[in-house]
């Protein structure tokens, strides 16, 4: 799972490359049963803190652990909870257990 997981980065990685001076930095993880959701946002804003940095609206990466896809998680009216079922339902997997709580890892400080 772990090797899953760092193929995943990589790859995100891989895609914002040509954004050098300010690219994204994951912030945290969130571990569920098909994969991981990263958050993320520019590296000037997590550097200073200055919200004219900061990424609008930018919304979680979900990476599935089973066919290392990724998918923006949520669209401006749903929740981040919303997205995550939404994206179980679209590719068939079980439901998550009763106050099922993802494991949370943070990043960055």
């Amino acid at each position: 799972m772990e090797e899953a997981a760092e193929q995943a980065v990589k790859e995100l990685v891989n895609r914002i490359k040509s954004l050098k001076d300010n690219m994204p930095l994951i912030t945290k993880a969130e571990v569920y049963p098909w994969g991981w959701l990263f958050f993320y946002n520019s590296k000037l804003y997590i550097e200073n803190g200055d919200p004219a940095a900061s990424y609008i609206g930018g919304r979680p990466i979900f990476f599935d652990k089973n066919d290392l896809s990724m998918s923006f998680i949520g669209l401006a009216a749903w929740t981040i909870e919303e997205g995550i079922e939404e994206y179980r339902l679209m590719k068939g997997y079980p439901p998550l257990e009763e106050n099922f709580e993802p494991e949370s890892i943070k990043l960055l400080r």
